[in-house]
């Protein structure tokens, strides 16, 4: 009778063993048992150490108010702004992921005499989207809020994707723009620009923004320079190694906060942000006094977009800024600073 373990076929004459595997002894020892325990419960355990790093860092990742919030009840709907100053107004729009608590830019202005309003665009804060979907929509808003405040014009400073908002405002409501800067600003529609980085950043904010916002949060508490270094590095051509080291720790603390402030709902109206463009016909029509503020290492809004609004724009002046990035920050910033202050005092 064959043995068990062994059975011998023939394949064109040439034998071959084929093994016949026993099934696996599935007890354990005693000593096995204990291993198994302790490496449960040693993972058990580290899992229990991480949920109570990230309880303690979900304490601390909120940040309060630099300025009091106030609401505004205009023919638009809802609008949050913060107020600061004295003087003459300047109306700041800021970009994405930011509300009315940016204040980047605001020292310097300030100190010249000059006051600033800073709403909270439609998605972000306290004022709902549906007061501005569309650039248009969001510029008549910005008039709106000037009516409910009494502002009857202010000198204008938009940023990022504040742009649109801005450039209609100036072509729909010309009466309500003394002078307009835009500051790394978006004109054109950025998928006609740059369409592969488009849809990446569509894809974060539509689908990537709930566990990458917290995980932001995270580094902004844990390694704030890596996080400084990861977003130079997105948003500028410098060598983010050398603009970390340029950046003084204010500077690193207000990108953090930049982070921190983020809240759930604002994935929803940056996407929308990004649907924003502007018309030629709307740059054309622009009266304003315009400067035009870009600098030519930023990633985000390549340099060419500055120059078509400095095409279409009648009589601006396009200053290229110093800085090594998107953000505003670094050895170049107080340069960004005087040049806006100058040309708001002219």
């Amino acid at each position: 009778m064959d043995n068990p373990e062994e059975i011998s076929l023939k394949r064109k004459g040439a034998p071959v063993r084929m093994i016949a595997l026993k099934p696996r002894d599935l007890t354990f020892t005693h000593k096995e048992v204990g291993m198994k325990a302790k490496v449960l419960f040693l993972s058990a355990g580290t899992v229990v150490i991480l949920l109570v790093v990230l309880v303690v860092l979900l304490g601390r990742i909120q940040v309060e108010d630099k300025y009091p919030r106030n609401v505004a009840q205009t023919k638009a709907g809802q609008i949050e702004y913060t107020l600061q100053g004295q003087g003459p107004v300047v109306l700041r729009l800021t970009g994405s992921m930011v509300d009315c608590q940016s204040s980047g830019g605001n020292e310097a202005l300030l100190a010249t005499g000059l006051s600033i309003l800073t709403p909270s665009r439609p998605g972000y804060g306290k004022t709902p989207l549906s007061a501005g979907r569309t650039a248009p929509e969001a510029a008549d808003a910005m008039a709106a809020l000037m009516d409910a405040l009494g502002i009857s014009n202010a000198d204008v400073i938009a940023e990022s994707c504040g742009g649109p908002t801005a450039i209609y405002l100036a072509a729909r409501h010309p009466e309500r723009v003394r002078k307009l800067v835009l500051e790394e600003a978006v004109s054109k529609y950025m998928k006609d620009v740059d369409s592969k980085g488009f849809e990446t950043r569509k894809k974060f904010y539509d689908s990537q923004y709930g566990y990458m916002s917290f995980m932001l949060k995270v580094l902004a508490r844990v390694a704030p320079k890596s996080l400084a270094r990861a977003t130079m590095s997105i948003f500028g051509t410098h060598d983010p190694d050398e603009a970390v080291k340029k950046m003084s720790k204010e500077e690193i603390d207000g990108l953090c906060t930049f982070y921190l402030r983020w809240q759930p709902t604002w994935g929803k109206a940056g996407s929308n942000d990004m649907e924003h463009g502007t018309e030629s016909a709307a740059l054309n029509s622009i009266k304003a006094p315009t400067l035009i503020v870009h600098s030519r290492e930023d990633a985000a809004i390549p340099f060419a977009v500055a120059e078509y609004s400095h095409a279409n724009i009648p009589g601006s002046e396009l200053w290229e800024a110093p800085t090594w990035s998107h953000m505003i920050s670094g050895p170049g910033a107080a340069a960004v600073d005087t040049k806006v202050v100058e040309f708001l005092k002219r």
